[in-house]
């Protein structure tokens, strides 16, 4: 239709000359999608090889630990064994005290499973199994608890490590707390526990089966 000097299209909408078309509107939205799958995409693979990266670290430090104790471990060779720089180890750990944390507390971990395990057995049975696994984990563990008291002893004068290094301890009681049926009884035998740790440390011979 003519009206008025200008065309008019009857059921066709006028865009003006700026105005994006639908097709254009629609590959630029495939394209923003996929550009954020992409960036998502990416994103979880960064965190993936963080996280490995981590993990090979965490595992080359429980190795040297045990191997050459606290004292003598040493950074450079750490992250060697792991296939890393000394600068990717920091880049995941603030120092030694740190990263010997981390190694700890992944063993803690097993540990608080182990008595929980344990926990949900028959009472009448929890005593002997607990002793069993305590003379087991200490006969077992030795490089690592020597290695842990050689922590303990440098870190004392240090708060915030000494600190960090005594947080785990409630879990622990609430563990065997929950194997000895009290948390009185469940700090005796944590104290126990110190006790056959540090009689293994000083002596090599000393075999703690119940």
């Amino acid at each position: 239709l003519v009206g008025k000097g200008r065309l008019q299209t009857v059921g066709v909408e006028q865009r003006g000359p700026h105005e994006p078309s639908e097709d254009w509107i629609y590959h630029w939205y495939v394209w923003y999608q996929e550009y954020v799958n992409s960036s998502i995409r990416q994103g979880n693979s960064r965190d993936r090889r963080r996280l490995e990266t981590r993990e090979a670290l965490l595992a080359a430090a429980d190795e040297v630990f045990c191997e050459q104790g606290y004292a003598g471990a040493s950074l450079d060779v750490i992250a060697s064994r792991a296939g890393f720089t000394k600068g990717a180890l920091y880049a995941h750990f603030t120092g030694k005290g740190d990263l010997f944390l981390a190694v700890d507390g992944r063993r803690r971990d097993t540990v608080l499973d182990a008595l929980h395990e344990i926990g949900r057995d028959r009472p009448a049975r929890r005593a002997e199994r607990l002793g069993a696994w305590l003379a087991d984990a200490v006969r077992e563990q030795r490089n690592w608890l020597l290695a842990a008291t050689e922590f303990a002893v440098a870190t004392a004068r240090d708060p915030q490590l000494a600190a960090r290094r005594r947080e785990p301890t409630a879990a622990s009681l609430a563990a065997l707390g929950q194997v000895t049926g009290s948390v009185d009884l469940g700090e005796a035998v944590l104290a126990l526990v110190d006790g056959l740790v540090l009689r293994c440390v000083v002596d090599p011979d000393f075999d703690p089966a119940p």
